[in-house]
């Protein structure tokens, strides 16, 4: 923005740059809470921004920028992960899982519909293994895990339940509304249609 200003106005960009700059290097940082020529020198350099007295001896500053720098991405990874619905993998060693396919077709499946195995995990990524086929391997979010027999037992009957306290909520709620009616006023047609 300087040198375009600096364009505009007629000046030479590279004289307007060096008052930009020292400007910008005693202006604190979002991420690390100090300017940049602090954490080059030690020390605020002097400029027409004027600098409030610190609190932290210059011993501390690298601790207290590791710290402030350290919330600033926790804050900002919490953010993106809440943002795109992140949620830790439950998928384990020996689970049997789904392997998302190409779409080569508009009538093609999601996943492949033969599972594998998974074989090992390390971190994201995930070894996948078939019977009689070679091993591969595929970050977890191309695969769905398929839930065992005692996991769709659980949520079918977690799912009756709630479907038997949603019935009784909306009958309370019926019974509610049929009590609080409100009494309407007598509505007669006007007196110039005649039939007063």
């Amino acid at each position: 923005k300087s040198i375009r200003a600096a364009n505009v106005e007629g000046k030479n960009w590279k004289e307007e740059l060096d008052v930009f700059l020292p400007n910008y290097r005693s202006t604190p940082h979002c991420t690390t809470g100090k300017p940049p020529a602090v954490l080059l020198f030690g020390r605020h350099i002097r400029n027409k921004i004027p600098v409030p007295p610190t609190s932290t001896p210059a011993d501390d500053i690298p601790v207290t920028v590791r710290q402030h720098d350290r919330e600033r991405k926790e804050k900002i990874k919490s953010y993106a992960d809440d943002h795109n619905r992140a949620s830790s993998s439950d998928v384990k060693k020996g689970d049997t899982v789904l392997l998302r396919q190409p779409r080569q077709t508009k009538l093609s499946t999601t996943y492949d519909p033969k599972p594998y195995i998974v074989k090992e995990k390390k971190g994201p990524s995930v070894l996948l293994k078939r019977p009689f086929e070679r091993q591969i391997m595929r970050n977890e979010s191309m695969i769905r895990k398929i839930p065992d027999g005692k996991d769709v037992a659980d949520a079918k009957k977690r799912g009756l339940q709630n479907c038997g306290q949603q019935v009784s909520e909306e009958k309370k709620h019926e019974k509610q509304n049929e009590v609080s009616i409100r009494a309407k006023r007598a509505r007669q047609p006007p007196d110039y249609y005649g039939q007063s």
